[in-house]
């Protein structure tokens, strides 16, 4: 099945149960107004005739197809429609949520949160690992956006979360922000980040070290921006590095509640507050209460 037949079984898919289309209307939404022979083609030798084109799409003067025959007859027919559709998804390559991160730890937290959303997820840094994206915005949205629609010019067909998500100091002017990743230098490690975190915090106690994880995230798709979530997790910057577990600043963010930092946290309790779970719960949540995504 070539690229352009699967484009047209997509799209005439998201038509609503009982409703018509032409093959014009369908060769305009996958790109190729003036294809819409082609169209009946792809439509005429789809495994399921009965079900498309003859009562899915119909010729463009509207002459033939479509729901003619009798309201009892179009009633069946949705019913056998409801019964055919998950077996003509099946035949089509599904729609994808890449994640653009190349951060092996973060598409594993990731995909955590995000379990049951019934699409594939994948890791942007498997699929072009040699393609660099210059963080250069001035906001953790500006950022996420970036990532997401570079990586949707490759993958326009499918779903992609753009993510941007950094350590937010009162005391330090909100630093380090947009340059978590990388605030303590060219060569920044999280040992780095951290300790200079440390350094410029030094003789500062109680609400003075009061901090917050922020997350930002975005879905876009065929490079337009569908929807933006956050997240926010609120805690203070410990004395010392503690903890093994997670990444980042992890082992200095000290949360009252727990009475432990972050990387003191299981996976599992981590997973339900923090910042980038909040996010990534609300596009899964989206996700799967948005069927014309697909």
């Amino acid at each position: 099945m070539t690229e352009f037949e699967k484009k047209v079984l997509r799209e005439v898919l998201k038509i609503p149960l009982g409703e018509t289309r032409t093959y014009k209307w369908v060769a305009t939404r996958v790109g190729r107004p003036n294809a819409y022979r082609a169209v009946a083609n792809t439509l005429r030798k789809n495994p399921y005739p009965l079900f498309i084109p003859c009562h899915r799409v119909v010729s463009s003067n509207n002459k033939i197809g479509g729901y003619s025959l009798g309201i009892e007859l179009k009633r069946d027919l949705i019913k056998l429609e409801k019964k055919i559709r998950d077996m003509i998804k099946d035949k089509i390559e599904p729609v994808r949520l890449i994640v653009a991160t190349k951060n092996k730890n973060k598409f594993k937290e990731i995909k955590k949160i995000i379990k049951g959303v019934k699409i594939p997820v994948i890791c942007w840094g498997e699929l072009e690992g040699n393609i660099e994206i210059k963080e250069d915005g001035k906001s953790f949205f500006e950022n996420a956006l970036k990532k997401a629609q570079t990586v949707s010019k490759y993958y326009p067909q499918d779903l992609v979360v753009g993510e941007d998500s950094g350590l937010e100091v009162e005391a330090l002017g909100n630093e380090p922000g947009i340059f978590s990743r990388r605030y303590s230098g060219k060569h920044s490690t999280d040992l780095k980040n951290n300790l200079k975190v440390l350094h410029n915090l030094a003789g500062k106690e109680g609400k003075e070290r009061k901090a917050c994880f922020r997350c930002v995230v975005v879905l876009v798709k065929g490079g337009k921006l569908i929807k933006k979530f956050e997240g926010k997790l609120r805690g203070f910057i410990y004395h010392k590095m503690v903890g093994k577990r997670g990444f980042g600043y992890d082992p200095i963010f000290y949360l009252p509640r727990y009475k432990k930092t972050v990387a003191q946290l299981s996976l599992r309790e981590k997973n339900k507050i923090s910042h980038r779970a909040q996010a990534f719960s609300k596009l899964k949540e989206y996700v799967l209460t948005s069927p014309h995504l697909f």
